[in-house]
C-alpha cells in the first residue's frame, strides 16, 4: 500500500516535539536575557563605585571623614553620592561609605553600593587603603 500523506498522529507527534523544543529554546533565551540584564546591572554598580573611589582617592587625607561620613547614606549634602556618579539610574540604589580600619596616618575605606534587581537585594563593595602624607 503507497502511502502519499501524513496521518494525524504523525502530524500531533511532531507538533508535540517541536513544542518541547521551542520551550527550551524560549527558556534558555528568556534565563540569558536575565543574566545579561544582572550582569549590566553589576557593572554599572561597579562604575558608580569606581567613581565615587576615585573622589575619594583625590580628597586629601584630613577631609577624608569630612567629605565622605562614616555609615552616611548617600552622601552629605553638597557632597552627595548621586551626584559623584552622575545620577543613581538602579533600583532602589544607595552608596555608604565606611572606615572599618583605622590607625594613625592610614585608614581602609570600604564603599559599598546596595540596589534591588527582581525584588532581591544586591550589594557590591571596593575597598582602598589611603593613606596620610
Amino acid at each position: 500500500m503507497k502511502r502519499g500523506a501524513f496521518t494525524f498522529v504523525e502530524i500531533v507527534i511532531t507538533l508535540v516535539v517541536l513544542l518541547i523544543a521551542g520551550s527550551g529554546i524560549l527558556g534558555s533565551y528568556l534565563s540569558s536575557h536575565q543574566l545579561s540584564e544582572h550582569a549590566s546591572d553589576t557593572m554599572e554598580a561597579v562604575n558608580h563605585l569606581e567613581d565615587v573611589m576615585e573622589r575619594i582617592r583625590a580628597s586629601p587625607f584630613t577631609t577624608l571623614q569630612t567629605l565622605f561620613p562614616n555609615g552616611l547614606i548617600n552622601g552629605p549634602v553638597g557632597n552627595n553620592y548621586a551626584t559623584i556618579v552622575g545620577g543613581y539610574s538602579l533600583d532602589g540604589e544607595q552608596i555608604v561609605v565606611t572606615y572599618p580600619n583605622q590607625a594613625p596616618g592610614r585608614m581602609e575605606v570600604v564603599a559599598t553600593l546596595n540596589w534591588t534587581y527582581r525584588g532581591r537585594a544586591r550589594t557590591t563593595r571596593l575597598s582602598t587603603l589611603k593613606m596620610s602624607g
